[in-house]
């Protein structure tokens, strides 16, 4: 349910990803070792281009919404 409500992509991306969210919602990009690496925020109705930075490899976006928290793998190439 969560799913459609917040949409990252493309995934994979070289560290700048487009966030669709019709929903509130709050992101944040986790690394392999369980760091926070990046966060950001998403106003319901919004599509919100981000350039994290971050170099190539297989991170966890945690979308948290006022439904719940989703998660979902994001490669960065």
């Amino acid at each position: 349910q969560n799913e459609s409500a917040v949409s990252l992509y493309p995934n994979p991306n070289k560290g700048t990803f487009t966030l669709s969210a019709s929903v509130a919602a709050q992101v944040a990009v986790i690394d392999m070792a369980g760091n926070v690496v990046y966060t950001a925020q998403a106003g319901p109705l919004t599509t919100t281009t981000l350039s994290t930075g971050l170099s190539s490899g297989i991170y966890v976006v945690k979308i948290t919404t006022a439904k719940g928290i989703s998660t979902q793998k994001l490669v960065i190439e």
